[in-house]
């Protein structure tokens, strides 16, 4: 018998649940390398054990058509432990501008500026029922030139991502159950929707933490040709790097072609 994932948002109240349908936001990095988008991978059959970085709210997108979205996310490949039956999905915190199929769905909370969630995206790939769509806590709106600080880490089987804007010391927080199944890469990624245009957006002191020390962890997968990574320092223990500043160039208007990674 199947169960349904358990999702929930970690609040001074306790737990919420927030299923909704999902609306087309992807969960899978573009196949060839193009501005945008950036991919670090844990060493093979290894494994990210968190991620933390501080995302710069860059300006407004110049037209409003369209959706835009920026984020950093975690993924598992094909080999990674307990992949399935889940299957393939992505861990993200999104800061949206314009309609996303996060809650609150629909009814976007910040019509004319950015805003920002934790979600787990599984579609239109998901495998397990309960686990299959898009999901997300709370959201909070941002200001171009804020600084968001945001934090995923794995306790148990519990994926939690929180996400504090340090202006404003507003914080917002979701939590995941995947039941162990190991992430194996981390994303950077630019990801404009039906029409809508990505404006550049920069990562500060970034760091990634591994589950066991590999000379071959933190290595870099696709970075587009105007996109910037440095430095990438892999720590003397190899159980983390840090990467000091990731800036992503944006992609135009066109949604990107999608396909999973594949280790050499």
């Amino acid at each position: 018998m199947q169960t349904a994932m358990k999702r929930f948002v970690i609040a001074g109240l306790g737990a919420f649940l927030f299923p909704v349908v999902a609306l087309g936001q992807s969960s899978t990095p573009q196949a060839n390398p193009k501005n945008g988008n950036v991919t670090i991978f844990a060493a093979p059959k290894n494994e990210i054990v968190r991620l933390t970085t501080t995302l710069v709210v860059p300006e407004l997108p110049v037209t409003k058509v369209g959706t835009v979205f920026l984020w950093p996310g975690l993924q598992s490949m094909p080999d990674s432990v307990n992949r399935l039956p889940i299957g393939n999905g992505v861990l993200q915190s999104v800061l949206s501008h314009g309609p996303s199929c996060a809650p609150p769905g629909d009814e976007y909370p910040r019509p004319d500026g950015w805003w920002i969630s934790g979600q787990y995206v599984n579609t239109p790939e998901g495998d397990l029922v309960g686990f299959r769509g898009c999901f997300g806590g709370p959201n909070m709106g941002a200001l171009p030139q804020d600084r968001l600080l945001i934090s995923m880490s794995v306790v148990g089987a519990i994926w939690t991502q929180t996400i504090l804007n340090m202006r404003s010391r507003e914080s917002v927080a979701f939590g995941v159950d995947l039941r162990g199944q190991a992430q194996a890469y981390a994303v950077f990624n630019i990801e404009p929707r039906d029409g809508g245009r990505g404006p550049d957006v920069t990562f500060l002191d970034t760091t990634i933490g591994f589950g066991r020390p590999d000379a071959h962890n933190c290595d870099l997968w696709e970075q587009g040709p105007d996109d910037v990574v440095a430095p990438r320092v892999l720590a003397d223990d190899l159980l983390s790097c840090s990467i000091g500043t990731i800036t992503l160039k944006g992609p135009g208007v066109s949604p990107a072609s999608k396909a999973s990674p594949q280790r050499q």
